[in-house]
């Protein structure tokens, strides 16, 4: 039986770096990832805020994230 090593969507990721985010509206992140992402997490921020997928509808095709936080704070983020 072979064991793979990389058998999960995470590591075929890309990290996305100072991202400012503005607290009460949609930020639209250009990830670069090629595709539409299976998720992300947040990997470095500068002050205390929650960050979450906007759930308005975009037409990007899944080439940009839309999020929302709970305030102004600049973000890294590890794209999936």
């Amino acid at each position: 039986l072979l064991r793979r090593e990389f058998d999960s969507q995470i590591v075929y990721g890309v990290m996305v770096s100072d991202q400012a985010l503005v607290s009460g509206s949609d930020n639209i992140i250009n990830h670069r990832l090629g595709r539409k992402p299976q998720g992300f997490f947040v990997v470095d921020k500068n002050a205390n805020a929650d960050i979450w997928k906007s759930s308005t509808t975009n037409n990007f095709e899944g080439l940009q994230l839309l999020l929302r936080a709970s305030a102004t704070v600049t973000v890294s983020l590890w794209v999936f």
